[in-house]
């Protein structure tokens, strides 16, 4: 295996079709987490060394009993695979009386190929991208198919590397765009967890709302600061997990969605309700209060769930993705990324 080094770099691009006609709809656009976040830029590059990494409990699932990164094990030719609870993807219309929906049945994979790049799979649907393909910290291409993209989202606070944080989107066809989140990384092994001391995970998160049943209603959060995710880590005989999510930025599509509006402070808090650590992963409640139902423009928010799991040889991160509905269309989808 060689050494891999990941770069942090931030990028995000939807492209998709417009709810009314046939007029392409774009939003998009690269940013570093660095120009939102208080707590400072983005970590040029984290190397690690290529040891210790062991099948897991899946296909496509990894652990690591040495200091070898999400980048590393892909860069060493491992497929690694998100399937459900650690994606989840929504549906955005683009057709007036058809309601997009949050998909907790979603899937992702990555493995490096021999063009310079990665296959994705996306819920299902391949893709291949090259070398030329590369955008920020991820891949975008636009064909016959309709723009198809990926991303990894990436933190100044992040010290490891162990997990990765995916974005993605793709045209299913000219009224429907599918997107969605995933985790995938070198886990920790479930033992590792029995004496681990009880602690504190801080970081950051990432998202995107749709306030209405038409895709031209997107809205995009990231983390203000690096405390914007904080979970209370308890393990032990009976381990659980619980933590809040707040400190956060929004901005809005404009331009029919062409493009995007400045960042702007919101009020609010999703909480993660307490839920039991099992092996090394965990599944539980979200719940929101008023002011981020409101600041996402939303009547209510209903069905919020997380799913996250531990990554590195000693737990050192705990990743996952995050999800609600309005019952009405609207959705939000996320995940998030803490350290000890």
């Amino acid at each position: 295996m060689n050494s891999a080094c990941q770069c942090a770099s931030v990028g995000q691009v939807i492209r998709r079709k417009a709810g009314k006609g046939n007029n392409n709809m774009r939003i998009g656009g690269s940013y570093g987490l660095a120009a939102v976040l208080a707590a400072g830029g983005l970590s040029a590059c984290t190397a690690a060394a290529p040891t210790g990494l062991e099948p897991g409990a899946g296909p496509g699932r990894v652990v690591t009993t040495g200091n070898i990164s999400a980048a590393g094990a892909l860069d060493a030719g491992n497929k690694l695979q998100a399937d459900p609870p650690m994606a989840v993807g929504g549906y955005a219309r683009g057709v007036y009386g058809v309601p997009g929906r949050v998909d907790r049945g979603s899937s992702f994979a990555i493995v490096k190929n021999n063009k310079g790049g990665v296959d994705i799979t996306m819920d299902g649907t391949n893709f291949s991208y090259a070398a030329a393909d590369k955008q920020g910290n991820g891949y975008y291409r636009s064909d016959g198919g309709g723009a198809h993209q990926a991303h990894s989202w990436e933190s100044a606070a992040d010290k490891h590397s162990f997990s990765q944080l995916w974005s993605y989107s793709f045209e299913e066809n000219v009224n429907s765009t599918h997107s969605g989140f995933a985790v995938v990384g070198a886990e920790t092994k479930p033992e590792v967890l029995v004496n681990k001391a009880s602690a504190t995970y801080r970081g950051s998160m990432g998202g995107h709302t749709i306030a209405g049943p038409m895709q031209g209603d997107w809205r995009q959060l990231v983390s203000k600061g690096m405390d914007s995710t904080v979970l209370d880590v308890q393990f032990g005989a009976n381990p659980t997990i619980s933590g809040t999510i707040s400190n956060m930025q929004i901005r809005d599509s404009v331009n029919d969605g062409k493009g995007w509006g400045p960042f702007r402070d919101m009020a609010g808090t999703l909480t993660l309700e307490s839920a039991p650590i099992s092996g090394n992963g965990y599944e539980g409640k979200v719940t929101a209060d008023a002011a981020f139902i409101n600041s996402v423009g939303f009547t209510k928010f209903e069905n919020g769930k997380y799913a996250g799991r531990f990554y590195g040889p000693n737990g050192e991160e705990a990743a996952g993705v995050i999800s609600g509905d309005n019952n009405v269309g609207s959705m939000f989808l996320g995940g998030f990324r803490a350290w000890e």
